[in-house]
């Protein structure tokens, strides 16, 4: 993974440390604020240079206002855009996005797809996992459809694009008779 020898246990911590990523549900502390979440992301990896980047992201994902706010008293959506926040911070060579969309306005999918366009653009690679498709063919190359657990399709975005594509999804998604 990112170029690490996974057999090697010494080289796995090191990959890990390339990784940002944000879970489906969870990864906050109800009890801290997003400077806490932030301090203690940075801290851990070493990369406390990144404030200036992290104050930006708040400001982008329209969190500055609540960085003194316990988490705990946060919406889905904006638990969901403190988790990529955190995530992007962290991605140096991988950045993983479980379900960034869900529960997130349009504004805050639109400071998504932007810091996942910023994030590729800097060269790390963006896995993302959505059910909605429409926001993962804006945000990527290639698309691998799972249905049941299994891999049933793999293939540029562009074929998953517009009312053929969301067609072409759907059936994928049927088990077979």
């Amino acid at each position: 993974m990112a170029g690490f020898d996974m057999a090697d246990p010494h080289q796995v911590e090191k990959a890990r440390q390339t990784v940002g990523y944000c879970p489906d549900v969870g990864g906050l502390i109800p009890a801290a604020t997003p400077r806490e979440h932030i301090a203690a992301t940075l801290a851990f990896r070493g990369r406390t240079h990144l404030w200036p980047q992290a104050y930006d992201l708040l400001e982008r994902f329209e969190l500055a206002h609540a960085l003194d706010r316990l988490t705990s008293g946060f919406s889905h959506g904006m638990a969901r855009r403190l988790s990529v926040i955190l995530a992007v911070l962290t991605a140096e060579q991988v950045l993983i996005l479980d379900e960034p969309f869900d529960g997130v306005d349009p504004d805050g999918a639109d400071a998504t797809l932007e810091v996942i366009e910023s994030a590729r653009a800097g060269g790390v690679a963006v896995i993302i996992s959505s059910h909605l498709l429409d926001l993962v063919v804006r945000s990527c190359d290639s698309v691998s459809v799972m249905s049941t657990g299994k891999l049933v399709a793999t293939g540029p975005s562009e074929q998953f694009a517009g009312p053929s594509g969301h067609r072409r999804y759907q059936q994928l998604l049927r088990p077979p008779a």
